[in-house]
Parts: C-alpha cells; sequence; structure tokens
C-alpha cells in the first residue's frame, strides 16, 4: 500500500492507500527495537510523508496546524538569541525548545535564571528544533527551521546548547551534529531535601530511549526533592511515546487517542514527565503529572490544566517580552513597533 501510494501520477488518477497509514505513525523508533529483523519501519514512513510531499500529495490538513505552531515559534514575536548582557559570545546557551515556554513562561525564565546564577556566560536561544516540518515531509521548512538554529548558535558563538527537551536532542545529533549539546539537568542544582514530596511514577519520553544518563538524572534530582518513584514497567522497558510524536492527532484522531489512554492508563500513580508535550498532553486527558521542574521550582501543581492553544503562543510572546525587559532592560515591543501597530 506504501508502495503504490507513493508512486509517480496524480492523485485524482492512481489510488493512494496509505497517506493515513504514512502520517499514523509516531515515528519515535519503537518499531526498530520491537521487530526481531530490526526493520526500522518508521524510517521507512518518514521517507514516504517526504515523497508524498515533493510529489505535492501530502494532504496539508494533516500537519497545517503543527507548521503554523511552529512559525510562530520561530517568529519575531516569540524567537530570540542573546548572549548574556554586556556581551555578544557566550560559552553556553540555554536552548529550552519551543513547547517548554509555551506551556507556562516560568519553567523558562526560572530556569535560565538558575543558569545565570551559576554559571554568568550562559546566553538564551528560543526557537523550534525544527521536527514539526521534517514529521510534516517538508524538506524545504525543515532546512529553513534548522538554517535559523545554525544562524542564532554562529551569531552566539557557537555555545555549548544546554537542552531540555530530548526531541530537540535527537533532532539536533541528527541534523546538526556540529553542535555541541548537553541537558540543562545536569546543570541545575539538586533541590534541598523535603521542597517536594508525594509519589509518582516516571514517564520517560520515547526521545529518551538514547539517554540512559538522562534519565538517571531526572530520578536524582527527584529523590532529592523528597519524591518516592514507582516504577512504570512498560515504559521503563520500551520508552513510548505519549502520541505527540509524528503529529498523529488530525491524520488519526482515533489511533492518537488510543495512545494516549494506554500511556496514562500504566500506572494511578500520578506521573513526573521532562517532556513539555507528555506533561501537557497527560493534563489535558486528566492523568495529574508534575515536570520535573515543578519539583525544583514549585511552578505548577500536578492537576493544573494545560495552556490552551491561544494561550500557548501568548506565553512564548510573554517569555519573551518578559526576559528583555527584565534581564536586558529592552522595551518590547520597541516603541516604533508599537506605534507601527497603532
Amino acid at each position: 500500500e506504501i508502495q503504490a501510494t507513493l508512486l509517480p501520477g496524480r492523485a485524482d488518477l492512481k489510488a493512494v492507500p496509505a497517506k493515513r497509514l504514512i502520517n499514523s505513525s509516531n515515528l519515535e523508533g519503537t518499531l526498530k527495537q520491537v521487530c526481531p529483523a530490526g526493520i526500522d519501519i518508521d524510517s521507512l514512513l518518514l521517507a514516504a510523508r517526504h515523497n508524498l510531499h515533493a510529489q505535492g500529495k501530502q494532504p496539508w490538513s494533516f500537519h497545517y496546524f503543527w507548521l503554523a505552531d511552529m512559525a510562530e515559534a520561530n517568529s519575531d514575536q516569540a524567537a530570540l538569541a542573546r548572549a548574556p548582557r554586556g556581551k555578544t559570545k557566550c560559552k553556553y546557551a540555554f536552548f529550552p525548545g519551543c513547547q517548554l515556554g509555551a506551556s507556562d513562561p516560568r519553567y523558562v525564565s526560572v530556569t535560565y535564571c538558575q543558569l545565570l546564577r551559576d554559571e554568568a556566560d550562559t546566553g538564551i536561544l528560543l526557537c523550534c528544533c525544527g521536527a514539526p516540518a521534517n514529521w510534516a515531509g517538508d524538506t524545504e521548512l525543515h532546512e529553513q527551521a534548522l538554517e535559523q538554529i545554525r544562524r542564532g548558535w554562529q551569531a552566539l558563538g557557537q555555545p555549548t546548547l544546554l537542552l531540555a527537551c530530548p526531541m530537540c536532542k535527537r533532532q539536533l545529533r541528527q541534523y546538526l551534529p556540529q553542535i555541541p549539546t548537553a541537558f540543562v539537568y545536569d546543570w541545575l542544582k539538586p533541590p534541598s531535601p523535603g521542597q517536594a514530596s508525594g509519589a509518582y511514577a516516571v514517564f520517560d519520553p520515547c526521545a529518551s530511549r538514547e539517554e540512559p544518563e538522562l534519565r538517571a538524572k531526572i530520578r536524582e534530582l527527584a529523590r532529592a526533592a523528597g519524591c518516592s518513584l514507582e516504577p512504570l514497567p512498560q515504559n521503563e522497558a520500551c520508552q513510548q511515546c505519549c502520541s505527540w510524536g509524528g503529529q498523529t492527532a488530525l491524520a488519526n484522531p482515533d489511533y492518537t487517542k488510543s495512545v494516549i489512554n494506554k500511556r496514562i492508563g500504566e500506572s494511578k500513580l500520578p506521573y513526573l514527565t521532562y517532556c513539555a508535550n507528555c506533561h501537557d498532553i497527560f493534563a489535558a486527558h486528566g492523568k495529574d503529572n508534575a515536570h520535573i521542574l515543578d519539583l525544583l521550582y514549585a511552578i505548577r501543581p500536578p492537576q493544573a490544566a494545560p495552556p490552551t492553544v491561544s494561550e500557548r503562543r501568548a506565553n512564548r510572546r510573554e517569555l519573551k517580552k518578559q526576559l528583555l525587559t527584565e534581564l536586558w532592560q529592552e522595551a518590547w515591543p520597541p516603541p516604533s513597533a508599537e506605534q507601527g501597530d497603532k
């Protein structure tokens, strides 16, 4: 069916039976891990998406929402590349990804201020890693997103990027391997004992599969905060997607719902997450969960509702405004832009 769908020819004149199938994979690597022959079906499906897009046969409705969201995250309203105040270059730069600040600006601003206190030579780079364009099969748009990261990184003096999102790490490792990276959690100080409490089941995001040290670090920080952790056997044996990966929600809503319900049904305990997408998707479906930054900085309670789509975009804009006005003492938007808007 995939082969038939990818054969050249007008979609209205030939059968395209696998369009929805091709766009229904979370693209998180489980298929290769569990296949006894090691066949990488996810890579096949991702290549098929790029083929469909190149032929003009990729249904725009399957991915438009995420591409529009990526465009907003990479726009002048939300994107930012800055060295510490008074500098033009830096040794490190915090790269939180596009979803952490959308979830709550404090996740980024509080963490960045902590980084500045511990390592003053740390800048910040706000933009998207390009995953939405890659998953949509849009090679040109994906390269534009990568180029925005590359330009920002070079403008900051080619610093080591401190990442908060495992998926960003996977994308940068594959498509921008020249950029040195580390996880920001290795740079955060363990909290004071008793700062948090309660029992959690740690939900490791699918992109953490290649990051055993990260998985161990999250558990170390949570226990240091005073939390007790229960195993999530299925997730620990094979880190699977919360449903966000691959942007399947519009291509196959029923499949996406089944993935979410399966993930949140694996334990009655609230989950401890360290992926903004996992965090907000679980919250949207009634699963109590906390981001690791909630335990470190008491940002949101486990029962907090996730932001709406409009609130997510407003959060990104507010984050940029807050950083520029409070840390760099710059008016945002600039007075000339405000006058132009009027």
